[in-house]
């Protein structure tokens, strides 16, 4: 597809509540939206959001790559070229929203009536927090609707989250639950923790040891199925976790492998019959709207970790992802975001 023309604009946003995890507390977050029109005058936008910590690449890194290109991209720019020629392999993010950009503009030739319409389960997550806190923080979503709440664990000692757990499990049974540990657990303390958190509720335990060679080894000798996160550093070590015959579940940033690379390890875990769990970056609506067709191809009833977490006063006219029951609807996917141009002038 011939662009002859891609801008960008920086954005940054705060956090509706911040979230503390076993490795750090994330209050706000950057990152960039795209803009991309080609020779026939139609535009996509897409969005390129790393998160420290968890991205190898950082904002400052995206926005030197989006230099490159912007500058040196001339009237016009075949960007598959770009892409087949791997130069955005070193800044996925940038990969992901230059692919959603291109994606959006193709999908305006395209009947796209059988894609929408479809509700697709997501998950409430918490950081970690006082007990009472989270305590009512679950049992609002809980009212609301919500089948399946992600807890993130392992900034206290275990015995002062089980008792957080033991409450929340007493007082709706009918919940499911997840835990994120962000590899906070040393092997050995995973084995003991995760059979005592046999007795509960518990879908799956996110990430509970760093690295993906232990992770795996421990699949094989706890109760409860525990999927890779952080450990899939790269999109071969993605397709090694789906063909792993120990793994069920599959923790996927679609920010940290690009959108097409986020379809392809869809479409192997449906061959090798595994769940992959999309789940944000924590980004802005632009870049929610590309995980809601993502998850809109898979077809397991599982919860994906796709919410709204963040707020940024420029994209205030954006119509806000919705989640009713539980359930958000994939038409979000084809939100026009043509509202935005006003930010590029």
């Amino acid at each position: 597809m011939i662009m002859k023309n891609i801008k960008y604009q920086k954005y940054s946003g705060m956090m509706t509540r911040s979230v503390r995890t076993s490795r750090r507390t994330t209050r706000s977050k950057p990152g960039i939206i795209l803009r991309l029109e080609n020779t026939d005058g139609k535009i996509g936008f897409g969005e390129a959001a790393p998160l420290k910590g968890y991205s190898n690449e950082g904002l400052d890194d995206v926005e030197e790559a989006l230099e490159k290109l912007v500058v040196g991209s001339g009237n016009k720019i075949n960007i598959a070229d770009f892409i087949n020629e791997g130069v955005f392999n070193n800044v996925p993010s940038l990969l992901f929203g230059i692919e959603q950009a291109v994606w959006n503009i193709k999908r305006q030739d395209e009947n796209t009536a059988g894609l929408k319409g479809k509700l697709i389960p997501v998950n409430y997550m918490i950081g970690s927090t006082e007990l009472d806190e989270t305590v009512e923080a679950v049992s609002m979503v809980h009212v609301l609707g919500w089948k399946t709440v992600k807890l993130k664990l392992g900034v206290k000692p275990f015995d002062v989250e089980i008792q957080t757990i033991e409450k929340i499990q007493a007082l709706f049974p009918d919940l499911k639950l997840r835990f994120d540990m962000n590899g906070a657990w040393s092997y050995t303390e995973a084995v003991r923790c995760i059979k005592l958190l046999s007795e509960f509720n518990v879908e799956f335990i996110e990430q509970p040891v760093e690295g993906l060679k232990p992770l795996i080894e421990l699949a094989r000798e706890v109760p409860i199925p525990v999927a890779p996160d952080e450990s899939l550093v790269s999109f071969d070590k993605a397709l090694s976790a789906i063909t792993d015959p120990g793994i069920e579940f599959i923790v996927v940033k679609p920010m940290k492998f690009g959108f097409a690379n986020s379809i392809k390890l869809i479409e192997t875990a449906k061959k090798y019959g595994k769940k992959i769990i999309l789940t944000t970056l924590f980004e802005s609506a632009v870049g929610l709207s590309a995980l809601t067709y993502l998850a809109s191809l898979i077809n397991h009833q599982s919860a994906h970790g796709i919410f709204n977490y963040l707020a940024v006063d420029k994209f205030n006219q954006i119509p806000d992802l919705k989640v009713i029951d539980g359930t958000l609807s994939s038409d979000y996917a084809f939100t026009d975001f043509k509202i935005l141009d006003q930010l590029f002038g």
